[in-house]
């Protein structure tokens, strides 16, 4: 079970707005959702890079999927990598990285930022 609140964001008014809230003991972090079956390149839209651009100071990542089946992993990229992530896919470090459905591992990470 996990500790979070998360709210789907379907936003056609301002676009790059992240896909979901999470609200997370008292705290508010905003998640761009991908997700990666095959290569390295992660479709970040123009819309997306200047939101994440305009808000690296902020609690705002991107959470990518990358894998199928047992090699499944889930990287998370914050808003200040979106232009190297947009170049370089998921080559690129991320800051943290979570193995399988890891939830509350992600849960652990957000609250240590």
């Amino acid at each position: 079970m996990t500790r979070a609140i998360l709210t789907r964001v379907e936003s056609w008014v301002n676009l790059g707005i992240p896909d979901c809230i999470a609200a997370l003991e008292g705290r508010f972090f905003l998640i761009e959702l991908k997700i990666l079956r095959a290569g390295n390149k992660v479709s970040v839209r123009p819309h997306q890079v200047a939101f994440h651009s305009m808000h690296g100071d902020f609690p705002c990542f991107l959470l990518i999927e990358v894998g199928v089946g047992r090699k499944k992993e889930l990287r998370l990229y914050h808003a200040r990598q979106v232009l190297e992530l947009a170049q370089e896919g998921v080559k690129l470090a991320p800051v943290g990285v979570l193995h399988g459905g890891d939830w509350e591992g992600l849960e652990n990470f957000l609250l240590q930022w």
